[in-house]
C-alpha cells in the first residue's frame, strides 16, 4: 500500500515530455513577444542603443522571458510541479563535483575562446559581422547591475529552464536528452557567432546535470563563467588567455576533459529508466514551433 502511494506521489511530481516542450516554445514565444514590446519602446521613447538604460534592458529582457515560461508552465498551465522545480536543487550531490564546476569553468574559459572564434571567422567567409555586446561605462553601481543581470538571474534562470524543466522531462531518453538540450540551449540565445560555443558549453552542463541529478553544480559553472566574462570585460583578469592562446586552450580542453571523466566516473547516477517510444515523439510536438520561431531569428541575426 505505501509502496502505491509512493508510486503516485512520484508521478505527481515528474514534468511529462510534452510539459518540457511546450517549456522551451513558451520561452522562446516570450522572446519575440518582449522583443516586439521593446522595438515599440524604443520608437517610443526615442532610446539610444548606446545608452545605459538599452543596454540593462537588452540583459533583462531575456531573463524576463525565461521567469515568464517558468510563471505560466508551472501556475498558469500547472505542467510543471511546485516541489519537482524546488527539486532541481538539490545540495546532495558528490563533493567531487565542486571539483568538476572549477575544472568547467576554467576549461570553458581558457579552452573554447580560441575554438569560437575559428567558427566565427567561418562565418565571415559568408559576409557575417560578428557584433560585440556593450556594456555600460564602468562605476560601482553599473559594476553590479551587469553582475545581477549577467552573472547571477540568467544563470539561474536559464538552468531552471534548460538542465531543470526541459531536461528532466526527456531524461529517459539518457544521453541523447543532453545534446538535445544543449542544442535547444545554444538555439535559444539566437546568436550565430556563439552557436558552437553555446552548444558546447550546454552539453557540458547537461552532462552534469543529467549525471549529479541536481542543478547546481551546472549554475556553479554558469554563474563564476559570466562573473568571470564581467568581471574581464572591466578589469582584464585574463591577459594570459589572449597572450597565449594555444597554451590557454590546450590547458582548457585538458580541463574540460577532466572535468568529463570525473563527471562518467560517478557511478551513483541511475541508469536511464527504459525510454518511452513516445517520450522523444511528444516532447518534439511541444516545442515544435519554438525551435521554428528560434531557428527564424537566428537566420535573421545572421543576415542582418
Amino acid at each position: 500500500m505505501n509502496r502505491n502511494a509512493n508510486i503516485n506521489s512520484d508521478n505527481n511530481n515528474v514534468i511529462t515530455p510534452d510539459a518540457s516542450g511546450l517549456t522551451y516554445t513558451l520561452s522562446v514565444a516570450t522572446v519575440v513577444a518582449f522583443s516586439l514590446v521593446f522595438s515599440v519602446m524604443i520608437k517610443l521613447f526615442g532610446l539610444d542603443e548606446t545608452s545605459d538604460v538599452y543596454i540593462y534592458l537588452s540583459y533583462v529582457i531575456p531573463s524576463l522571458c525565461l521567469a515568464a515560461a517558468i510563471v505560466v508552465n508551472t501556475f498558469v498551465f500547472k505542467k510543471t510541479p511546485v516541489k519537482k522545480l524546488l527539486g532541481f536543487y538539490d545540495f546532495s550531490f558528490k563533493k567531487r563535483y565542486y571539483f568538476v564546476a572549477i575544472a568547467g569553468t576554467v576549461g570553458i574559459l581558457l579552452g573554447l575562446g580560441e575554438l569560437n572564434n575559428l567558427f566565427i571567422s567561418f562565418l565571415k567567409t559568408f559576409g557575417y559581422v560578428a557584433s560585440k555586446s556593450p556594456i555600460p561605462e564602468f562605476s560601482p553601481l553599473s559594476l553590479t547591475l551587469m553582475i545581477l543581470f549577467v552573472a547571477i538571474i540568467p544563470p539561474i534562470l536559464e538552468e531552471t529552464v534548460f538542465r531543470g524543466m526541459i531536461q528532466s522531462g526527456i531524461e529517459k531518453s539518457g544521453y541523447k536528452s543532453i545534446f538535445i538540450v544543449a542544442a535547444l540551449f545554444s538555439l535559444y540565445h539566437l546568436s550565430p557567432a556563439k552557436t558552437v560555443y553555446q552548444f558546447a558549453v550546454g552539453v557540458l552542463l547537461s552532462l552534469i546535470a543529467y549525471r549529479s541529478g541536481s542543478i547546481i553544480p551546472s549554475l556553479i559553472i554558469h554563474v563564476l563563467n559570466n562573473l568571470i566574462i564581467i568581471l574581464n570585460e572591466y578589469f582584464s583578469i585574463l591577459p594570459f588567455v589572449f597572450e597565449n592562446r594555444i597554451i590557454a586552450t590546450a590547458a582548457g580542453l585538458i580541463l574540460l576533459i577532466a572535468a568529463v571523466v570525473v563527471t562518467l566516473t560517478d557511478k551513483s547516477k541511475r541508469h536511464a529508466e527504459k525510454e518511452s517510444a513516445r517520450t522523444l515523439s511528444e516532447f518534439f510536438k511541444s516545442c515544435f514551433v519554438g525551435v521554428v520561431l528560434a531557428a527564424i531569428l537566428w537566420v535573421v541575426s545572421l543576415v542582418a
